[in-house]
C-alpha cells in the first residue's frame, strides 16, 4: 500500500508592515533526514488560502510514488526555498515528515 499527498508549510512574510504575496515567486522545497542539511530541492507551488483575512499562503509539494519527491521510510524535516532577487532564503519547516511502511 502506498499514499500520494501533499506535503504543505505554511508561508509569512511582511515588507514595511504589508503582507507579501508570494505566489509570483520560485519555490522548490527539500526533504533531508532530521537533522541534515538539504541537498536535493523538489518543484513546488504556492497555494493561496482564500478562506482567511488577508489571504494567507502555503508552499506544497506532491510526496509518495509518482508524485514530484518519492522518499524512502524515514523521519524528515521540510524546507522551503524562495527564489527572489537578489534574495533566496531556506526556511526550515518546524514539522516532522514521518514516512512509515504499512504492513500488508
Amino acid at each position: 500500500m502506498s499514499s500520494k499527498e501533499y506535503v504543505k508549510v505554511p508561508l509569512s512574510g511582511e515588507e514595511g508592515g504589508v503582507p507579501i504575496d508570494p505566489t509570483g515567486l520560485t519555490v522548490e522545497m527539500a526533504f533531508p533526514e532530521n537533522g541534515s542539511d538539504p541537498t536535493t530541492w523538489f518543484t513546488a507551488v504556492v497555494e493561496t488560502v482564500t478562506t482567511t483575512t488577508p489571504d494567507t499562503y502555503r508552499v506544497k509539494c506532491l510526496v509518495g510514488p509518482g508524485g514530484t519527491a518519492t522518499l524512502p521510510v524515514g523521519r524528515y524535516r521540510p524546507f522551503v526555498r524562495l527564489t527572489d532577487n537578489p534574495e533566496i532564503p531556506w526556511l526550515e519547516s518546524p514539522d516532522i515528515l514521518e514516512i512509515y511502511s504499512h504492513a500488508a
